[in-house]
């Protein structure tokens, strides 16, 4: 189980190495910044041993991201023993901000070419990624401006040469629903679902899962993984996935 839970957390490495701008790596720690206004995948985390006294390594990384002007998050680590660090978080003055579950889905059992029938799903280029975004952005209430930075994380995932792919389920010609599969020798992740307010409950975000856990399976992968609220593990709970263990991301409360 602890193997399967550290190459999870490695999926996810790779995922916010893919997008980032810039790197801090130092004293056991990386710290990733994609160039988003937000903390949402600013984060740090323990990679290794811990070099130093933890609040001056605290410093370190906020100092990294002051240029950036944003917010950002330590992310515990699941797959090591964390209880120090929390003691030393809260020691500093930061608190859980956020928690999500992490959840794994094994692709031995899924056979979904009738639903999929239904629904019609297209992987879209670097060149089509606006229509990507379209849903990200009414899904998630983004802006014009922090829709527009996350596009460029990906098109920068790609020129890393990152195996990202990118989907949009369609009505018509409109994009309506849309997420992320990205592929590492860890495993394989789902990020970035998201529909269309007046297409929600009509299964799109359904179709998308399974088109991707099925790409995933016919390339050799035996699982895919994903991060999620209480409220969207409720979609993910119904299609079999299992609730592995808790992501806590802590901020610095001002």
């Amino acid at each position: 189980m602890k193997n399967l839970i550290t190459n999870i957390h490695k999926t996810q490495e790779y995922f916010l190495w893919a997008l980032s701008r810039d790197i801090f790596e130092g004293r056991g720690v990386t710290a990733y910044a994609p160039g988003l206004k937000e903390p949402n995948l600013n984060f740090a985390l323990q990679t290794g041993e811990l070099q130093g006294n933890f609040e001056d390594i605290l410093q370190k990384v906020d100092t990294f991201y002051k240029p950036w002007e944003i917010g950002w998050y330590w992310l515990l680590n699941p797959s090591r023993d964390q209880k120090n660090i929390k003691k030393s978080l809260h020691k500093c003055g930061y608190s859980v901000a956020e928690t999500y579950s992490t959840f794994i889905g094994f692709l031995d059992y899924i056979s979904s070419e009738e639903f999929l029938k239904n629904y019609t799903i297209k992987e879209v280029e670097e060149e089509e990624l606006l229509e990507w975004t379209r849903p990200l952005q009414e899904a998630f209430q983004g802006t014009e401006e922090s829709t527009n930075l996350y596009k460029n994380a990906h098109v920068r995932a790609l020129h890393k040469q990152a195996n990202f792919r990118h989907f949009v389920a369609y009505v018509g010609r409109e994009p309506v629903s849309a997420a992320t599969l990205s592929l590492s020798s860890y495993g394989a992740r789902l990020d970035d679902l998201g529909t269309k307010p007046a297409f929600q409950r009509q299964g799109f975000g359904k179709a998308l899962v399974l088109y991707q856990m099925e790409i995933a399976k016919d390339l050799g992968y035996e699982w895919v993984c994903l991060d999620a609220s209480d409220q969207g593990g409720l979609l993910y709970k119904a299609l079999g996935f299992q609730e592995l263990c808790q992501n806590q991301f802590y901020k610095k409360v001002r």
